[in-house]
């Protein structure tokens, strides 16, 4: 299953219904279960959600390594609360990872205006070409 960005949907689609119809993800087919409205989008990971396909993660594990996570969002509870819910997080992740979280080149975090809160060696690059319809044209 997939639920697709409304550019991507419309690229893909060309205003036809996209619902029930599949598409194709680095070669494995997926039902399309839903489409996103147009939002506005203050920041972005590598590309705008409207533009993007959602999959399961275990779905993305049968395609690509997902054994380490490239992207965490979070957000705190109380606004108020930010540093320490970063703190937190990078903590349980430094646990389970086993680096020390004080080890600012070990995890970069990115505040949600896009700011990091400290730099970090690893920068990430968006994949390209993800989606093919393989709908009937029109």
């Amino acid at each position: 299953m997939v639920v697709l960005g409304g550019r991507l949907r419309e690229k893909l689609f060309a205003g036809r219904p996209a619902v029930g119809e599949t598409v194709r993800i680095a070669g494995v087919r997926f039902t399309v279960i839903g489409t996103m409205g147009r939002k506005i989008q203050l920041s972005n990971y590598f590309t705008s959600d409207e533009e993007s396909a959602f999959i399961p993660h275990s779905a993305a594990g049968d395609l690509w390594d997902t054994r380490y996570a490239s992207v965490l969002v979070f957000s705190p509870v109380v606004p108020s609360l930010e540093r320490q819910a970063r703190a937190q997080v990078l903590a349980a992740i430094a646990k389970r990872q086993r680096f020390s979280p004080t080890d600012r080149r070990a995890f970069m975090m990115i505040r949600a205006a896009g700011v990091p809160a400290h730099p970090g060696r690893h920068h990430h690059r968006p994949s390209r070409g993800c989606c093919s319809s393989s709908a009937p044209s029109p």
